[in-house]
């Protein structure tokens, strides 16, 4: 992957639990939505003080054969491009999914070693 690029099409805050689970449903692609969920202590510091709880602020979008992934920094989201799951091994940036849950979809990469 390389530099992140802004995420244009999507809020300038934290998506609702909601709105990252619809992303299953609005990406054909999608076998299954991955979310990161910090600590209280994490969270304090990436997202505004006004921000629910439950808000997602790390997202990974995984398809048959690539992982997307996304994350709130700054007040806005970047996307981090896409990664081929056949080519992991040359990837230095790629998620480490054992931090994550599936929030939405049936994931293919549950528990594989990425």
């Amino acid at each position: 992957m390389g530099s992140p690029e802004p995420a244009r099409t999507w809020p300038a805050r934290p998506l609702t639990t909601a709105e990252a689970r619809a992303l299953y449903e609005s990406d054909e692609a999608a076998r299954a939505v991955w979310v990161l969920d910090y600590e209280v202590s994490v969270r304090e510091r990436l997202v505004p003080d006004d921000t629910p709880a439950d808000a997602v602020v790390d997202v990974v979008l995984e398809a048959d054969d690539s992982l997307r992934v996304f994350s709130y920094s700054g007040c806005r989201w970047l996307d981090y491009g896409t990664v081929d799951t056949d080519d992991l091994d040359s990837v230095t940036t790629e998620p480490n999914l054992d931090n994550y849950r599936v929030l939405a979809g049936h994931s293919r990469a549950l528990r594989r070693d990425y």
